[in-house]
């Protein structure tokens, strides 16, 4: 199995926060992309958000993967609190993906989302330009 990965000694790219259109702090999530039979197969992590807060959409050649959680706050300790770790990731999630010519993006699978991770299908076939879509998303 072939794998490509940018070595960033830094911080991971789906690590890195960035400053969504609506001036929101929004990290990457997590994606693996593979080419399977006459497919590609996206999964995205998104543990902890809901369905109904999730949106897939593509334009263009690009797939946006979006989830907010409007009720996602950072703890905010009163002055007698001590903050003893601090792992969890608070932040809404934003990722375009770019998706090649060879895609069929009008004929994408309804998306499946359980477990955290959101499932897409998109089949393969000749070469052409796709327009605006929304992806329907099923929880199972």
């Amino acid at each position: 199995m072939k794998s490509f990965n940018i070595i960033n000694n830094k911080t991971k790219p789906h690590e890195q926060p960035n400053f969504h259109m609506d001036g929101f702090i929004t990290r990457f999530p997590s994606i693996n992309m593979i080419l399977k039979d006459n497919w590609y197969i996206i999964d995205v992590e998104l543990a902890g958000f809901l369905q109904e807060n999730i949106t897939l959409k593509t334009q263009g050649r690009t797939l946006i993967i979006e989830a907010t959680d409007p009720l996602l706050t950072n703890p905010n300790p009163s002055d007698n609190d001590t903050v003893l770790l601090q792992e969890l990731k608070r932040d809404n999630v934003y990722r375009c993906i770019y998706i090649p010519f060879s895609a069929d993006l009008d004929n994408i699978s309804p998306a499946i989302y359980k477990n955290g991770i959101l499932h897409i299908r998109i089949p393969i076939s000749s070469i052409r330009f796709g327009e605006s879509h929304t992806i329907p998303i099923q929880s199972i």
